[in-house]
């Protein structure tokens, strides 16, 4: 199942998106096996509805805009993200480590919640900077992350990603 570049929930009239617009539940893995920031960059990029040899390209601009800083922000959450003419339009998958994962992260822990943004260097949606700001501001909520973390299906983890509103 493709995700929409302007979901039919009325994305281009409101004022407001919800994250869970552009989230299928095809798009998130809660039990990623990656112990390190390559292995997880995998399991997000397979999330995403992409050929093989865009899966490959993908993960190489991961891995440049990581060598221009790690997208660790703290507090167990990291959100890679990146931009490429690959895209044909703005994605995110979600993945979840019960054991965490060394990220480089600002304050050296462990990452639990990834959430990974990509997009084409010009999108319709002109969305890209407000999902990532949506991302962030979701996360610095301790409940929202234990909650996510908490999460015993990709349902349940939907309806807590769907109160990400932007």
């Amino acid at each position: 199942m493709s995700q929409p570049i302007a979901p039919s929930s009325g994305l281009m009239k409101s004022s407001h998106v919800r994250l869970i617009d552009f989230l299928p539940a095809e798009s998130i893995g809660l039990s990623l096996k990656a112990t390190e920031k390559e292995s997880a960059f995998e399991e997000l990029v397979a999330l995403l509805p992409l050929r093989h040899a865009e899966r490959r390209l993908a993960l190489e601009v991961l891995r440049q805009r990581e060598a221009v800083g790690s997208t660790g922000v703290g507090m167990g959450v990291a959100i890679p993200h990146c931009r490429s003419t690959i895209f044909g339009r703005l994605m995110i998958a979600f993945g979840r480590s019960e054991e965490g994962l060394v990220f480089q992260s600002v304050d050296r822990k462990k990452v639990r919640l990834m959430f990974l943004i990509v997009s084409p260097p010009v999108e319709v949606t002109n969305l890209y900077h407000r999902v990532l700001a949506a991302i962030v501001s979701s996360t610095k909520d301790e409940h929202y992350r234990k909650r996510l973390l908490a999460a015993e299906s990709v349902a349940e983890a939907r309806s807590i990603l769907s109160e990400a509103v932007f």
